[in-house]
């Protein structure tokens, strides 16, 4: 029992240790972009005591409502000042209480030590979520949210092993406050009922007992926000729709998702920019010009997130075929978990236009979802 204990301790250790080796440099960064507007915003109500800075908190703002995300940024604001390295060490700390939840959770799914530790050295040292834990202060939210939304999940995960109506109920509680912080879980009203009626033996009432619940909820958080959103001071900024943008954006954002969730971004950027080079420059415009850099965008980046996606699909068909389906209901659960919170990009009312790529840190919650794919698929190997 001693050495069991001894072998875990150790085990998050190392894991804690090769983290901390990824992100250790962030604390010599210092403050950028959005970081400097929260300092802005904070500096009127520095000296006007805890309930100006509450209701300042939550009174809806703008299209998004995140009142914890903004009482922690306050908070950190007025005990740090500019401080930099303390706001970097948060983030880091926040990200390891992320990895370790991982490491809870694929431990439940995979009922395997060394698939879970895998599984969170994978999440702990990704290049897909990066920016979410380098960028300190900014992402706050992102790292809030999905602490929350894995430990929605592993209680929905325990709901269905027990049958326990307060493993439900917990479920939905620590969803709304991951709500609270970033609303990159709104997904989980759909993922759980989906999960509910494909993935487990419940009885039918049953499953339509416990999703219509879910759904009640998840009714009941969307209109709140529809009101927080009717009372924001963007409320009418002119935006247009175009029907076939969002319809090409549902279709193509979740399969761009899937990968670069596995492959960053930037380096399948810089594996687009070479493949252009082989087209004549009749098509794409002198070298490094605007033109150029467009159809590398537009066109060759595009097309290299579509057909990565089609080789991920026939490799993931391939095997499952070879292999046998052992862990089915593992490989449908992490799939629907990448696609269905993909969407929720789709519908940010702050994205305009086709969307090429996703921001790294954005990618931290999928990215959990992904990991999980990618074990399961090894494991059909055992």
């Amino acid at each position: 029992m001693l050495l069991k204990k001894v072998a875990v301790f150790l085990t998050f250790a190392v894991l804690i240790l090769l983290i901390l080796v990824g992100y250790l440099p962030i604390i010599f960064g210092f403050f950028q972009q959005d970081e400097w507007l929260g300092l802005a915003r904070f500096i009127p109500l520095k000296n006007e005591g805890f309930w100006v800075v509450f209701l300042n908190a939550i009174t809806p703002s703008g299209a998004h409502y995140t009142p914890l995300s903004t009482l922690l940024i306050y908070s950190m604001f007025s005990l740090f000042d500019l401080n930099y390295s303390l706001y970097a060490i948060v983030s880091i700390v926040l990200h390891i209480s992320a990895s370790i939840l991982v490491f809870v959770l694929a431990k439940i799914l995979f009922e395997d030590f060394k698939s879970a530790f895998f599984a969170t050295l994978l999440f702990g040292v990704s290049a897909a979520g990066f920016q979410a834990t380098a960028w300190p202060i900014a992402d706050v939210s992102t790292h809030g949210s999905t602490i929350f939304g894995f430990a929605s999940i592993i209680l929905f995960i325990k709901f269905v092993k027990t049958r326990d109506g307060w493993m439900i109920a917990l479920c939905l509680l620590t969803l709304m406050i991951s709500l609270l912080f970033k609303e990159i879980t709104i997904g989980f009203f759909a993922l759980f009922p989906v999960s509910l009626f494909v993935l487990n033996s419940f009885k039918h009432h049953e499953k339509i007992k416990y999703s219509l619940i879910i759904i009640f909820v998840g009714m009941i958080y969307l209109i709140f926000r529809l009101f927080v959103f009717s009372s924001a001071d963007q409320i009418g900024s002119g935006t247009s729709f175009d029907r076939n943008t969002f319809l090409y954006n549902v279709l193509s954002v979740p399969p761009k998702v899937l990968v670069q969730s596995i492959i960053p971004s930037f380096q399948m950027y810089d594996v687009a920019h070479q493949l252009t080079r082989f087209v004549p420059n009749s098509i794409t415009g002198e070298i490094n010009s605007p033109e150029y850099e467009e159809f590398v965008l537009k066109r060759t980046f595009e097309a290299t997130n579509l057909l990565l996606f089609t080789i991920v699909v026939i490799c993931c068909l391939v095997l499952f075929r070879h292999y046998g389906s052992k862990k089915t209901g593992l490989i449908i659960f992490s799939i629907l978990f990448v696609l269905i919170n993909s969407l929720v990009f789709v519908f940010a009312p702050e994205r305009q236009g086709i969307i090429f790529t996703i921001d790294s840190r954005n990618l931290y919650l999928i990215s959990g979802g992904t990991i999980v794919l990618v074990m399961a698929l090894g494991n059909l190997f055992k």
